[in-house]
């Protein structure tokens, strides 16, 4: 042969399948960046109108415990619009747009929710390759991509609840730190 290492050239082909595969998440979640609209009426469900109701209601009215009825609908939540608090509180902050707050700040929870889901599958497969096919693979889900752009909770439960199987799976060897974050991690669950 000359001089072709084959090794070499597997090697090759991996870094560049790497590659690929950040680009696929990079421009998945660009495109959800980019397609983040402020329009709220007529676009998307009932549900996240009830959301930025409730943000714009603690705008209105002071942050108050909970929900109450912002509409002709009672509220039939028995939890806490994160969401609507944190977008509420950094468009009063900021005088941004409430919706398109509300839905930035769920879209950085779904990049952060990424970003730990990627390590997580690291130390599940102890592959780096098979950590990047199996983040395109979350990142790519339909219902993924809906709730990485809307004003839900959705997106803020589900960094908490990658994040803290990450640190249960990250801190595995330690017992006493072991029995913590699986308290943390099923009440999280339960919440």
């Amino acid at each position: 042969m000359s001089g072709i290492n084959i090794k070499d050239l597997q090697i090759n082909i991996l870094s560049l399948i790497d590659v690929l595969l950040v680009v696929t998440v990079v421009s998945f979640l660009l495109f959800r960046v980019l397609n983040l609209t402020p329009d709220l009426i007529n676009k998307h469900s009932w549900g996240e109108s009830q959301y930025a109701m409730w943000a714009s209601s603690y705008l209105r009215d002071g942050y108050f415990f909970g929900v109450r009825e912002v509409d002709y609908f009672k509220p039939f939540t028995n939890y806490i619009p994160i969401a609507s608090y944190l977008a509420a509180a950094v468009s009063d902050l900021f005088a941004t747009d409430l919706v398109f707050t509300g839905r930035m700040i769920s879209f950085l929870f779904s990049v952060l929710s990424v970003v730990f889901f990627y390590k997580l599958a690291g130390i599940i497969f102890n592959d780096k390759f098979q950590a990047l096919v199996t983040t395109v693979i979350f990142v790519v889900l339909p219902i993924n991509m809906y709730y990485s752009g809307m004003l839900y909770n959705d997106p803020i439960h589900l960094f908490f609840i990658v994040y803290l199987t990450y640190l249960l799976f990250s801190k595995r060897d330690s017992a006493g730190i072991k029995f913590y974050y699986s308290s943390v991690f099923m009440l999280t669950i339960l919440i």
